[in-house]
């Protein structure tokens, strides 16, 4: 029931949240994850839809902590894009993989 209850109050914050964007943000998300509206939809279609979708989504909370360090460290460098940050990021989206396998494994010899 306590799940049910956070699920609600996400959803909540979620639809303030984006019901404060301007139609042509929400647009913009629309036309970004190919979401299934007229062009010329009403906001409140769109801001339904795109939190709908947003809440469908799910992000590791592991590549939420690189990407933000990545931005952290660009920041720290002026803005200036660090090639050497997209290979952090490959080699820790490889190690998350590597260690999923290892947890599904676990998993089956349970």
């Amino acid at each position: 029931r306590g799940g049910d209850q956070e699920n609600a109050d996400g959803s909540w914050r979620a639809h303030r949240i984006f019901s404060t964007l301007d139609v042509a943000t929400l647009r913009r998300y629309r036309r970004q994850y190919k979401l299934d509206l007229p062009l010329q939809a009403p906001k409140q279609d769109l801001t339904n839809s795109v939190v709908a979708h947003f809440l469908s989504c799910r992000v590791a909370p592991e590549e939420v902590v690189v990407r933000k360090a990545i931005e952290m460290r660009q920041r720290r460098r002026g803005g200036e894009f660090a090639s050497q940050s997209v290979a952090s990021l490959q080699a820790m989206k490889k190690a998350l993989q590597i260690q999923e396998v290892k947890d599904e494994e676990d998993e089956e010899d349970e």
